[in-house]
């Protein structure tokens, strides 16, 4: 997503929604090695002060909660070049109204279940796009030899030389379902791997 709708250069900006999802710590990363600016929006919760260290730690420039985001943070947050969406609503404005002139918004999720809201003037005055994202059609759509092995080789490179952390996980034997579907349901932040032996 960070390749295939704009052509970001260094020192731009995304902003994105969900944050602290996978994806959205995946994009952190690299926008980090990229030299690409971030500003995160997440959802206020109890743990906000940890949940901002660590996401700044992955390299995130600017942490802000949907509210804050409403209020003052949204100046941080002016002229986006990308807007990287997986919440869809209220929080889709908010993203969308930070766009520059001719920014793109991709949604690839709707987590709130509610459609996207996107007031008319950034249409108007900013001539912003709305794209979507979704990886089927994208792998439908690619050349596997040119577009997806180059892309998870570079991945793949930046993980084992510990540039890209993946996703946290525990990992649990096959045999031991029972307690990683009670842990997957108790657990907001750490995915549940099953390893097969």
């Amino acid at each position: 997503m960070l390749k295939d709708f704009v052509n970001l250069k260094t020192g731009d900006l995304v902003v994105q929604n969900g944050a602290n999802s996978n994806v959205g710590r995946c994009v952190i990363q690299l926008c980090k090695l990229w030299n690409i600016r971030t500003v995160n929006v997440v959802r206020n919760r109890e743990n906000l002060n940890a949940l901002v260290r660590e996401l700044k730690e992955l390299g995130a420039d600017e942490v802000f909660t949907e509210e804050e985001m409403r209020k003052e943070s949204k100046n941080k947050a002016k002229n986006a070049q990308l807007a990287l969406n997986c919440v869809g609503g209220r929080s889709a404005m908010i993203l969308s109204t930070c766009l520059s002139k001719k920014g793109v918004m991709v949604t690839y999720g709707g987590m709130s279940k509610k459609p996207i809201e996107v007031p008319t003037g950034p249409f108007i005055f900013k001539d912003i796009k709305l794209m979507g994202f979704g990886i089927s059609q994208w792998y439908a759509t690619r050349d596997i030899e040119k577009d997806r092995e180059a892309m998870f080789e570079e991945l793949q490179d930046l993980i084992k030389h510990g540039k890209l952390r993946p996703p946290k996980v525990n990992k649990f034997k096959l045999e031991d379902w029972k307690t990683a579907i009670i842990n997957a349901m108790n657990s907001s932040d750490v995915k549940q791997l099953f390893v097969m032996q």
